[in-house]
């Protein structure tokens, strides 16, 4: 049985740009966990062993921010549903206190059992069968706020306070099975594991769009096959080849699962007057309900790797070539929504506005007389962002280590680490190319977009380790000797969807749309006549000829250093330092001219444990 708790000391976060901007911020982390694990085995009978652990955790955690809000949006809504609503009149600048609680309360259970069967002398297989269970749920506020001193809003969308209570938990049950086999003939030798495990996670149907549960299997192989050891040859101690094979998703979060609502707040009427009965503000508030997103599934990733380790006496290492491809990555799409309201037109010398709900007009006085204010009907397009499966990611690179052992003189050790790898991502979906809220076009444009990467680095690490003083120095030293970006934009084949085209005597890369809507929300496919419309035009894809160019950088290296010291048996003192040497390097892109830091800034820190 283990037991533990936490909570952090220093809670009010002061920086002198805070006080200047009247920003304060309190954090409180407070939590704890019990835990029960073991192995039962029974004298007789078909197991051999049966391990089980038990956890159960729960925090709490409180950000409190209180911010000024200098120069406030000029109305304040606390409306919920659809609809015209009297507003506020805010602009004076204020005081916003907010605050974000979670009390996450987590629950997870295991049982595995063991079967270990001797084949022969040298061979042996291991069974494993288990179940998994976990359960995570958020019994915290969330964010709330005083509604009438709402933190800065930020264009049309708003915020609600939304308690993390009203979201369901999420409970996942798995069960998995696996077998590791030694097999050896002669000299030669073979270790094989192989396993799965298939999932379900449950999901409230109602919230979530229609989903009740996601159900995926994960199988999984890795394979070790001895080649040549010290008894069948003179050079090699070990020479083996590797090999695995696995499959594994990432399944959507609560954030994905179960988003908030989308709110649209539209100023109507903002009249104000130095008396209050002189002062009237409405907003139209639309409220999009319908934001999960239905066809959501888990990321699925795949990895197949094959690979040379070896021993020579006490030089060590291995290489490895491995090849990841990862579908349906979780991400976020824009979607458009129509905002359809009136504007209400009145003087500003007007007096006693007065709003009907029932007929939704405004009436004013002037001069004594009373009139009914103007109406004007207003269509505006925005964005708001759905959860969606959005992008492919492939990856295929070497791994390598090489491990040569201490050099007893020297009471020192060399070992080098490194990878080369290729990276390409691609968004699977159509983003949109919105231009503002009054422009009357929004452009579809088709999915392809994305960047390339390569990379080759290499970490060498020297480890001194002196016992007669309990010290152990670690000195690294981290070269990138290739590094490189490029921007692409291809089709399903891999053909460049961009072409060269000029406006106003200047060369550009364009990518046409596939279609556009309009602000009455038809839809029309994408016609080359339209590349010459002046303002459908604007939402083709157009970007400078240097964007797609690769930008190389050159080698650069980084120095980092720890010291650790054992004081007797009861503490353990370590002191680090990143790029020590405060080296501050900047690559500029030659064809964008954009900078880019190198180095990460120089830090330092200690680190004491204590054993008891």
């Amino acid at each position: 049985m283990k037991g533990a708790f936490y909570s952090n000391v220093n809670n009010r976060k002061d920086d002198p740009q805070f006080e200047e901007q009247q920003i304060h911020y309190k954090n409180t982390n407070v939590g704890g966990r019990l835990s029960v694990s073991g192995r039962y085995k029974p004298a007789g009978g078909f197991l051999s062993s049966l391990d089980y652990n038990l956890s159960a955790q729960m925090s709490r955690t409180v950000d409190s921010h209180d911010n000024w809000v200098n120069n406030p949006d000029g109305l304040v809504t606390t409306a919920r549903e659809p609809g015209v609503h009297v507003a506020q009149i805010r602009n004076v600048g204020y005081t916003s206190a907010y605050r974000i609680e979670g009390i996450p309360v987590n629950l997870y259970a295991q049982a595995v059992a063991n079967k270990y069967l001797q084949i022969s002398e040298n061979d042996y297989a291991n069974l494993k069968l288990g179940a998994e269970y976990t359960y995570d749920a958020n019994r915290g506020e969330g964010f709330t706020y005083d509604e009438n001193n709402p933190p800065q809003a930020q264009g049309a969308q708003t915020l609600r306070p939304r308690s993390y209570k009203d979201i369901p938990a999420q409970n996942t049950l798995s069960v998995f099975a696996s077998s590791r086999l030694r097999k050896g003939w002669g000299s030669m030798g073979l270790m094989l594991e192989a396993g799965v495990r298939v999932s379900n996670m449950f999901v409230d149907r109602e919230q979530s769009g229609g989903i009740s549960h996601f159900l995926v299997a994960e199988p999984r192989v890795n394979a070790t096959l001895n080649l040549l050891d010290s008894r069948n040859n003179p050079v090699f101690d070990l020479l083996a080849l590797t090999g695995g094979f696995g499959i594994s998703n990432k399944m959507p979060t609560l954030m994905y699962l179960y988003p908030d609502y989308a709110y649209f707040d539209n100023a109507s009427l903002s009249k104000y007057g130095t008396e209050t009965k002189d002062r009237l503000g409405l907003i139209t508030t639309d409220v999009v309900k319908n934001t999960a997103n239905p066809d959501l599934r888990p990321a699925r990733s795949t990895k197949w790797e094959a690979g040379l380790s070896f021993r020579i006496n006490r030089i060590k290492g291995f290489a490895t070539f491995f090849h990841e491809s990862h579908r349906h990555e979780l991400g976020f799409t824009s979607q458009l929504t129509w905002q359809n309201y009136d504007k209400y037109t009145v003087p500003a010398t007007a007096t006693d506005p007065v709003f009907d709900a029932a007929s939704g007009d405004v009436t004013y006085r002037t001069d004594g007389t009373e009139h009914t204010a103007l109406r004007t009907k207003t269509t505006e397009m925005y964005t708001w962002s759905r959860a969606a499966n959005g992008t492919t990611t492939h990856k295929h690179g070497i791994e390598y280590g090489l491990d040569f052992g201490e050099i007893k003189p020297l009471h020192t050790s060399l070992n080098i680490s490194g990878a080369w790898f290729h990276i390409k991502r691609k968004n699977e979906n159509m983003p949109l190319n919105y231009i503002n809220s009054s422009f009357d076009y929004v452009g579809v444009l088709p999915s392809g977009g994305g960047n390339l990467r390569d990379r080759f680095n290499s970490t060498f690490r020297l480890i001194t380790h002196i016992p007669a003083i309990k010290m152990v120095f670690t000195t690294s030293v981290q070269v990138v000797w290739y590094e490189s970006t490029q921007t692409i934009y291809e089709d399903e084949n891999g053909n460049s969807r961009y072409y060269l085209k000029s406006y106003e005597d200047k060369d550009y890369l364009v990518v046409d749309p596939v279609g556009y809507y309009d602000k009455q929300g038809r839809y029309t496919a994408w016609s080359p006549a339209d590349a010459d419309d002046a303002d459908k035009s604007r939402i083709m894809y157009r970007t400078q000829p240097y964007l797609y160019e690769k930008d190389v950088i050159k080698p650069w290296a980084l120095l980092s250093f720890r010291f650790t010291k054992e004081i007797g048996r009861v503490a353990e003192l370590s002191v680090i330092a990143n790029n020590f040497t405060n080296t501050k390097k900047w690559h500029t892109n030659p064809h964008s001219l954009a900078k880019t830091q190198l180095y990460p800034d120089m830090y330092f820190g200690a680190e004491l444990k204590l054993k008891l």
